[in-house]
């Protein structure tokens, strides 16, 4: 089976967007969770989203990924996908390096994935 980058970004933001809108338990938000927000504010500091702040407090607060946030992220990883590719990982760690918690890191060098 060929790969299919935007097949690769959809099941990203999908684990991101069920990250984020998993239930929770108590006050303490889990580890996941915690991950997936962040990613999801680097996605809106990536795109300089004029409503970052809004949107990453209603990933927060009310465990919703915007659809305005989804764009942002859908382009963050298509830059880093374009990084991967370019053999520029380091790129991935200066942008985002919490994706890693997302996707291990072995994935993300495979050449036949390319993975971010």
């Amino acid at each position: 089976m060929g790969y299919s980058q935007q097949a690769h970004i959809d099941n990203v933001v999908a684990s991101i967007r069920a990250r984020v809108e998993a239930p929770r338990r108590g006050e303490k938000l889990p580890k996941d969770a915690v991950e997936a927000i962040d990613i999801v504010h680097h996605g809106l500091v990536f795109s300089r989203h004029q409503r970052g702040m809004e949107l990453w407090r209603k990933a927060l607060w009310q465990r919703q990924v915007d659809p305005e946030a989804e764009l942002s992220l859908r382009a963050m990883l298509e830059y880093l996908l374009a990084a991967v590719a370019r053999g520029d990982l380091q790129e991935v760690s200066n942008i985002c390096d919490c994706l890693h918690e997302i996707m291990p890191p072995q994935e993300a060098t495979a050449p036949a994935a390319a993975s971010v």
